[in-house]
Parts: C-alpha cells; sequence; structure tokens
C-alpha cells in the first residue's frame, strides 16, 4: 500500500496529494462522512480518480437509491494505515497548507 501511494505522489501536485489524503484520514479519525464531490473540487477529479483506481481510495453510494451523496473513504484498514504513515512522514510546510480537512466533511 505505502509503495502505491509514494508512486501516485510522484506523479502529483504534493499540496494536492497531501490534502486529498489528509481529508480521508481527518474523516476516518473522526468517524464522519466524505463527500467525493468535495474530495474531488478540493484536488481535482484526476488525482481522486487515479488514487480510487489504484486502490488507495473507495467510493461508495451508500444506499444506491441514487438520492443520497457519493462518498469516499480508505479502500481498506491497510490503505488506511499507509494514508496516516505517509502523512507522518510528509508533514506539510506552514506555506503549503490548503485548508482544513475538517471543511469537507459531511
Amino acid at each position: 500500500e505505502a509503495h502505491r501511494i509514494d508512486r501516485i505522489a510522484a506523479r502529483s501536485d504534493l499540496a494536492s496529494f497531501r490534502y486529498a489524503l489528509a481529508l480521508v484520514a481527518h474523516a476516518a479519525s473522526s468517524e464522519q462522512m466524505l463527500r467525493l464531490s468535495d474530495v474531488e473540487n478540493a484536488v481535482g477529479k484526476h488525482l481522486v480518480a487515479e488514487l480510487i483506481r489504484e486502490r488507495v481510495l473507495y467510493a461508495d453510494l451508500p444506499g444506491g437509491d441514487g438520492q443520497t451523496v457519493q462518498t469516499v473513504t480508505a479502500a481498506s484498514p491497510l490503505a488506511l494505515g499507509a494514508i496516516y504513515w505517509w502523512l507522518t512522514l510528509h508533514e506539510p510546510q506552514p506555506d503549503e497548507t490548503m485548508g482544513t480537512a475538517s471543511s469537507h466533511i459531511v
């Protein structure tokens, strides 16, 4: 899992990549839902699609009724652990932050 995250990070804008992972980590630690559209708007659809394709993130449509909000989470407990690991190793400098992760929690 960590190798996947490192590969994607190497091809991505580091600030956007870090922010996407921070959003997911914050939502997981606070046991709240994270809207897929909010993450896509914050960091770009391409990056989110790549994280989903590489099985770092998982997009879900709760209830499947077409009326509920599509959410995104870590793809697995192992992926979440790798996200926390990566974020710990790559802590942002004060001028690299893009906002607070809590601003996108459902």
